[in-house]
């Protein structure tokens, strides 16, 4: 069924070295964002804010500037509320009856849903090749979760479907003001927290930075021990009293020694 899907992709992951896997190898089956409203939300609340597109979605070189140009002008135009009143997330999504212009939309703003797919593919492609994906189980949302970072600071995150093979990407978001390593390693942290049985397949710990953070750790243990273990050489006590004690006091010092 879901194979039919106009945003169905088949996705190749690279298999991962130096973690344990939970999943079995092959590519990630995914649908991007399964409904149509979901996407264009992502697509224009992503995309439209420039100093974001400028800071993680121009690295991806697939959004060409003049389209998000054209698309904000066309849908102030539009009258669309998320440029009109400024809220938080555009209303296309919002809640059952959506935007009440979502049939009226620019043809613009579907030039931008095709580019935006097309970046999250390659987002997808390049966290597969890295390898840095995550598959694990979500304790408080009780789902299976896929969760990927290309090299830029970007996260996508998919939800296994029911009864299926398939993943739908429920959202993709990056960040204005944080360093890739930032975000890698929030993200890390995130996936730690939200399974807390620890069943985790984190593909590669290369791909995470967790090699790199494991020999850190070694490193600072291992120093920590040496530091310990070095014990610092208390100055030597001549007591004067005492004539074999001041003899010695004196040896250490010839020029003294009469």
């Amino acid at each position: 069924m879901w194979q039919d899907h106009p945003r169905y992709y088949e996705i190749g992951l690279e298999a991962g070295s130096g973690a344990t896997s939970l999943h079995e190898d092959g590519p990630l089956k995914i649908v991007l964002f399964r409904r149509a409203a979901k996407l264009r939300s992502h697509a224009v609340k992503h995309l439209t804010n420039l100093s974001q597109y400028e800071n993680t979605w121009k690295r991806m070189g697939c959004v060409d500037m003049s389209l998000i140009r054209r698309c904000i002008s066309d849908l102030e135009t539009a009258g669309c509320p998320y440029f009109q009143f400024n809220p938080e997330n555009p209303p296309c999504d919002d809640g059952r009856a959506g935007c009440r212009l979502f049939e009226r939309c620019p043809s613009s703003v579907k030039e931008l849903e095709k580019a935006y797919c097309q970046t999250l593919v390659q987002c997808l492609s390049e966290g597969g090749h890295v390898p840095r994906y995550a598959y694990y189980f979500c304790d408080n949302e009780q789902a299976h979760m896929f969760c990927i970072m290309p090299d830029a600071p970007l996260v996508l995150k998919a939800s296994l479907l029911p009864d299926e093979e398939i993943y739908n990407l429920m959202t993709c978001y990056g960040s204005e003001g944080m360093s890739f390593t930032e975000m890698r390693d929030i993200q890390v942290e995130k996936i730690r927290n939200e399974a807390r049985t620890k069943n985790t397949d984190m593909c590669s710990l290369a791909g995470w930075g967790l090699e790199e953070a494991r020999a850190c750790q070694a490193r600072q243990h291992t120093e920590g021990r040496n530091e310990k273990g070095r014990k610092s050489r208390r100055p030597q006590k001549y007591h004067k009293r005492g004539g074999g004690d001041w003899r010695k006091y004196l040896n250490k010092y010839d020029d003294l020694w009469q």
